[in-house]
């Protein structure tokens, strides 16, 4: 994508310590990957054990909840969303999916029946439901929501927009810890900026080495069969430690689909404009060198004797056509680098 794309990307998710975004195709198998999330977010954090518990809980079954509930017809559309994001005192997790309007007014039933309840009640309604096995195979009684509340311990937020004959989109954030909820029209651009983008998957912040790992985890849960998309983003996480002396506040790592096929791992971050102009530079030069050459560097940076470090050749050396680099200047004589590889 090209810089400016990508730092509107980074604008939309900013204002937390760390935020994930994820984008279609949702896969089952990726569940397991959000409580290693869970256990990474709360290493980071500093959490209790019931607190990651929490967290996981509700990070599972708001992942759910898209599968489960939105359209058969929208299981690959691209128009559904998952958002976490860490902010002083919790989490905020947010999602996006289609809904069909004739299950409208069973998702107002199941809002209204936990929206204002204590835990007391929340807790006495999920085992009325439970006894009375009332739940459909799509969630119907809202078993789901009801626990989202009572687990998170605040009421669930959420909006409703027409998108298009016969859906509606529906988004919903749980919030947890003593996070105050996400502007719900800051969601609505971050979820319209990844869709525009073909983004799949996205870390923002500082995120510790546990986050990159879950991270790669999700995205090659998402895509199993597609080892070069594994071997870029893996390069491009390396890369964010070989620069994290040189980068200035947060950083961005995204997956995305590229129009007519493949994938596209980018890194972006704020750079000093010098430093930011000299990797402009050695990206060009690497795309200059010939491929027996750029194999010859990997392997020296390996070895720690490239200056231009392991990720960054590495990035050059599995793209499949050519890495490239831009800047987009910032105040302070900063610059804003992104870099990209299709893989």
């Amino acid at each position: 994508m090209e810089v400016h794309h990508a730092f509107s990307l980074q604008r939309a998710l900013v204002g937390g310590t760390f935020a994930l975004l994820l984008g279609d195709p949702f896969r089952d198998a990726q569940t397991a990957r959000l409580i290693e999330m869970a256990e990474a977010v709360a290493q980071r954090q500093g959490m209790s054990k019931g607190m990651q518990a929490r967290l996981a809980f509700v990070l599972v079954e708001a992942f759910q909840n898209i599968i489960r509930h939105r359209p058969r017809a929208d299981a690959d559309g691209g128009d559904s969303g998952f958002i976490l994001r860490t902010v002083p005192g919790g989490q905020q997790v947010i999602t996006r999916n289609p809904v069909a309007d004739a299950d409208l007014p069973a998702l107002h039933g199941a809002l209204d029946k936990v929206i204002g309840k204590s835990p007391e009640l929340l807790k006495a309604l999920f085992l009325s439901v439970l006894q009375a096995n009332a739940s459909t195979a799509k969630g119907g009684a809202g078993l789901g929501l009801i626990e989202m509340a009572r687990r998170s311990g605040h009421d669930p937020a959420y909006a409703l927009e027409p998108l298009g004959p016969g859906r509606h989109s529906f988004t919903l954030q749980a919030v947890l810890g003593e996070a105050v909820p996400w502007s719900m029209g800051a969601a609505a651009e971050a979820f319209k900026v990844q869709r525009d983008l073909g983004v799949v998957a996205a870390l923002h912040g500082d995120p510790s080495p546990a986050q990159f790992s879950a991270l790669v985890a999700l995205v090659h849960d998402q895509e199993p069969e597609h080892a070069p998309l594994h071997h870029c983003l893996l390069a491009a996480t390396q890369l964010v430690e070989d620069t994290m002396g040189e980068r200035s506040g947060p950083v961005l790592v995204a997956v995305r689909r590229k129009a007519g096929g493949g994938w596209c791992v980018g890194m972006g971050a704020a750079f000093a404009a010098p430093k930011a102009q000299r990797l402009v530079e050695t990206v060009g030069a690497l795309g200059q060198e010939s491929a027996i050459n750029r194999q010859r560097r990997y392997r020296a940076a390996l070895e720690g004797r490239d200056p231009a470090g392991a990720g960054l050749v590495e990035l050059a050396v599995r793209s499949v056509s050519g890495l490239v680099a831009a800047t987009r200047p910032l105040e302070d004589d900063l610059a804003f680098v992104w870099l990209e590889a299709r893989c």
